[in-house]
């Protein structure tokens, strides 16, 4: 492989890993989110939601 080739594909693969970990970064943020909303309505809607959530 020339210099060139290596170069291009060490970024293409930063890029690659970048991609991936914004997106799952965002999966994430997305999922604690809803976590939290789901708490709320626990707390307001009393602890059964919340028992219900825990026992799967």
């Amino acid at each position: 492989m020339s210099d060139i080739q290596q170069q291009w594909g060490a970024q293409y693969l930063m890029m690659g890993i970048n991609a991936e970990v914004k997106s799952k970064y965002r999966r994430s943020v997305r999922a604690a989110t809803g976590a939290r909303q789901r708490v709320a309505m626990g707390a307001r809607g009393g602890r059964s939601i919340m028992a219900n959530e825990f026992s799967g």
